[in-house]
C-alpha cells in the first residue's frame, strides 16, 4: 500500500478545489470497501469523474469555444469539447498548432497521441467487465496502482508541456518593446526625488502567468539604472542640489495576442518599484 499512498500524495498536489480533493478521497474509500463487489469498478468511474472536473477547472468551455483551432469533434452535440480538447487547451491555450510547431519548433502531433493514449487508458478501466468485477486483493492493487499510475503521468504530462510552451515562448517574444515603455515616469520612483530619469534596464526573469483563448499575460521583473534629482535644474546648477545614479528594482505586466504572440503591449499602470529612498542612499 506504500507505493500507492506515495501515488496519491502526489496527485493530491494538483488538485487544488475542495470538490476535487472530496472526490479523490472518496474514490479512495471506494477502493478500500472490501465489501463492494464493485469497490474497483466505482473507484475507476471515480478517478476518470476526477480528470474531467480537473480539466474543466483548466480548461473552461467559454475558453475552448473561442479558441482559433477548436472545431466541433461531437457530431451530435453543439459546441461539443472533447477531453483532449480540453487537455490541448490546458497546454497551449490559443496558440495555434501551426504556431507551436512552424515557429516554436514543437512535435504537437506525438504530444497529442500521448494525450489520447493517456485518457484512453484511463477509460476503459471503468467498464464491468469479468476480469475486473470482484477482483481479489493483488489484482486490486496492481490495477488501482496502474489507474493512479496513469492519472499521475497524465497530470505531470499537462505542466510538464505547458511548461515546455513556456520556455519555447521565452526566446520567441521581442522585448525591444520594453525600451519605449520603460522610458515613462514611474509614479512609485518620482515621490522619491524631485525628479527621475531612466537611462537603461536590465530584465532579470520574466513569468509566463497564464495563456488563454486570446492573449498571454507576462510579468516582468528587471533593475532599472536611473537617475535621482534632488532639487530644481536651478538648484543643480548652483550646487544646491544634488544626482544620484542607482539601480532599482521594477516589475510590469504586459501580455501578447496568441495570434501574435511576438508583439507585447503594456498593461496600464502596472509598471512600479518597490525602492525606498534608502534604498536610493546606501
Amino acid at each position: 500500500m506504500k507505493k500507492l499512498d506515495n501515488l496519491i500524495i502526489k496527485i493530491e498536489k494538483y488538485l487544488d478545489e475542495d470538490f476535487e480533493k472530496e472526490l479523490f478521497k472518496t474514490a479512495i474509500y471506494n477502493l478500500k470497501d472490501k465489501k463492494n463487489k464493485l469497490r474497483f469498478n466505482n473507484f475507476a468511474y471515480a478517478i476518470r469523474e476526477l480528470t474531467r472536473h480537473f480539466l474543466s477547472r483548466l480548461s473552461p468551455d467559454k475558453e475552448i469555444l473561442k479558441c482559433s483551432w477548436y472545431k466541433n469533434e461531437i457530431a451530435d452535440k453543439e459546441n461539443g469539447i472533447t477531453r483532449k480538447q480540453r487537455a490541448i487547451y490546458a497546454i497551449q491555450g490559443g496558440l495555434s498548432d501551426k504556431f507551436l510547431e512552424d515557429e516554436l519548433e514543437m512535435n504537437i502531433k506525438d504530444i497529442h497521441k500521448e494525450l489520447i493514449a493517456s485518457i484512453n487508458l484511463l477509460s476503459k478501466y471503468t467498464h464491468i467487465e469479468k476480469k475486473t468485477f470482484y477482483i481479489d486483493e493483488k489484482d486490486t492493487f496492481e490495477l488501482s496502482y496502474d489507474v493512479l499510475n496513469n492519472i499521475l503521468q497524465f497530470l505531470d504530462m499537462i505542466f510538464i508541456l505547458k511548461n515546455e510552451v513556456i520556455e519555447h515562448l521565452y526566446n520567441y517574444i521581442d522585448k525591444e518593446i520594453l525600451d519605449t515603455i520603460l522610458q515613462e515616469t514611474i509614479m512609485d520612483l518620482d515621490l522619491l526625488a524631485t525628479h527621475h530619469y531612466i537611462e537603461s534596464y536590465n530584465i532579470d526573469y520574466i513569468i509566463i502567468e497564464n495563456i488563454d483563448y486570446e492573449k498571454i499575460y507576462l510579468k516582468i521583473y528587471g533593475s532599472l539604472d536611473c537617475k535621482f534629482q534632488y532639487g530644481s535644474n536651478a538648484d543643480i546648477k548652483r550646487d544646491d542640489g544634488l544626482i544620484i545614479d542607482k539601480s532599482v528594482p521594477f516589475e510590469c505586466q504586459m501580455f501578447s495576442f496568441t495570434k501574435e504572440p511576438q508583439e507585447l503591449y503594456y498593461i496600464d499602470n502596472s509598471l512600479s518599484s518597490d525602492a525606498t529612498i534608502d534604498d536610493i542612499f546606501t
